[in-house]
């Protein structure tokens, strides 16, 4: 059975805490909802694929995305940048299904899927840096698999 929707939303608002920390060294804040990623962000959704079903989307706006790529690799080259924010999502969606997944499951994500948009049944939190700025995460869980 899927977890509740405010066991999942803590369960990302971790995922997504611990990744920004651990990879990009920065530390983040979850806000509200909103109501979707504003429209200059890098996209990249990942697909659920066990032991749920749905899709995790990060909108990362450039500025931010850059930062990331310099501090991790002394890069900004755009399709380094590319590259980082799909290995964020990435690791957001393993760490996501990681904590709600039953002991023992078996997880699997699909591959980032760059400047994909989310569909419209995804929910979309906003997350704020110390400075002030912020990005989205958009999350939707649909279904078990058997």
């Amino acid at each position: 059975m899927i977890p509740d929707h405010t066991t999942i939303a803590a369960h990302q608002n971790r995922a997504v805490a611990e990744t920004m920390e651990t990879m990009a060294f920065l530390e983040v804040s979850p806000g509200p909802d909103v109501d979707g990623p504003p429209p200059d962000s890098l996209l990249c959704t990942i697909a659920f694929i066990a032991p749920y079903q749905g899709q995790l989307t990060l909108a990362l706006p450039p500025d931010i995305a850059r930062q990331i790529a310099l501090a991790l690799v002394d890069s900004d080259d755009q399709d380094v940048v590319r590259d980082i924010v799909n290995e964020i999502t990435n690791t957001i969606a393993g760490r996501l299904l990681g904590l709600v997944a039953p002991p023992g499951e078996q997880i699997n994500v699909g591959l980032p899927q760059p400047d994909t948009p989310a569909d419209d049944t995804i929910t979309w939190t906003a997350y704020r840096l110390d400075d002030g700025r912020s990005f989205r995460v958009g999350m939707h869980m649909v279904t078990e698999t058997q």
